[in-house]
């Protein structure tokens, strides 16, 4: 996938205060309970400031924990934007061979805005039950856990949800998560200057971060 480097300018003709940007890296670098290792400042779709800390560079992989959420909810927006996907729609309307298995009201009455926003109505995180009860389809592992309240009424920070919604999006596109997210990148995103969050490099360049996967 092609990487499009974000323009940089001068914080002030953004309307950027250097000394304002100054401060903050002051207070991060004070403050005991925080380890920065990079920082972007983008404003007006151009980089004002750009940098990391030592020993982490721009080029060193991290791991992303919870941004990936992030990402596979913007690949869903996308996909509802483009028809592909009813937000509205049982979450088993795109799984039909495992309709069968599911038998739990609770689980048929799922929607997909249910577990794009984690109220599955699950009271806790399901993810080593889902994983546990069908290792080879977690999504059918997920929907096997019977929810404790009826979905919609209940926010539970739910990891199984975030993985059956980039599911769905990989299934109505026909590609996976990373490769649709970045398509829509590289097209509609760049052409409006607001493709994702930059990686961090030094003061002369930055490139979209388009490519994470979605975690468990």
């Amino acid at each position: 996938m092609t990487q499009r480097a974000l323009p940089t300018a001068d914080p002030a003709p953004q309307g950027v205060d250097a000394s304002g940007v100054h401060a903050f890296l002051d207070a991060l670098e004070a403050d005991p309970d925080i380890e920065p290792h990079g920082l972007t400042i983008v404003r007006h779709g151009r980089v004002v400031a750009s940098g990391s800390w030592a020993p982490y560079t721009a080029a060193r992989p991290h791991l992303l924990y919870s941004l990936s959420k992030s990402f596979t909810s913007t690949a869903a927006g996308l996909a509802e934007a483009e028809g592909l996907i009813d937000f509205d729609a049982p979450v088993l309307s795109y799984f039909p061979e495992i309709d069968a298995d599911i038998t739990d009201p609770r689980s048929r009455s799922m929607l997909v805005r249910h577990v794009a926003s984690m109220a599955s109505g699950h009271d806790h995180e399901t993810v080593d039950e889902a994983f546990g009860a069908d290792p080879a389809e977690p999504v059918r592992g997920f929907l096997l856990q019977p929810p404790q309240h009826d979905p919609g009424t209940l926010f539970t920070y739910n990891q199984p949800c975030t993985y059956t919604l980039g599911a769905i999006v990989q299934r109505v596109t026909g590609q996976t998560l990373v490769e649709y997210r970045g398509r829509g990148c590289s097209t509609r995103w760049a052409s409006a200057r607001r493709c994702g969050p930059a990686t961090a490099r030094d003061a002369t360049s930055a490139s979209p971060g388009c490519t994470p996967p979605p975690t468990r």
